[in-house]
């Protein structure tokens, strides 16, 4: 099939020279390369590198290095104290600085589903009170 002077059905494509004026001499060029790449290796490996970054970017963004607990809204400093002490207790580089619990160490950090989980212990355990009432609150 030919269609402007490009042959479809072969690897080149045949043009006919403008210089001439009759056209009688013809010339091949190789047909270009498509502009679509396929990934290499290296490619891979860094976009691959570049989504790993990226998780554990996320999966850090969930740790805090301050958190409490509120009650029906209100910040708690007793269940705040009593959950970081529970905390605490596989958690040895946190401390109650008096208003929240603490652990500013780089790499650490407190994370906030389960903290908000051990709130919500501590105030059934310690307070007897209802655990749907509690939220955790972490910032920093």
């Amino acid at each position: 099939m030919q269609h402007l002077g490009i042959n479809y059905a072969s690897e080149t494509k045949t043009y006919k020279n403008p210089s001439t004026c009759l056209g009688q001499h013809l010339f091949t060029a190789l047909r270009p390369k498509p502009t679509t790449q396929f990934p290499t290796i290296s490619n891979t490996m860094q976009y691959l590198s570049a989504v790993l970054a990226l998780f554990g970017t996320l999966a850090i963004a969930g740790k805090h290095h301050n958190c409490g607990c509120n009650v029906r809204g209100a910040y708690s400093e007793e269940l705040s104290q009593a959950t970081c002490a529970l905390w605490g207790a596989t958690q040895i580089h946190t401390h109650f600085d008096g208003h929240s619990c603490v652990d500013k160490g780089i790499g650490r950090g407190i994370d906030g589903q389960p903290w908000e989980n051990t709130c919500r212990q501590a105030w059934q355990i310690n307070f007897g009170g209802n655990p749907n009432d509690v939220e955790g609150h972490c910032w920093h």
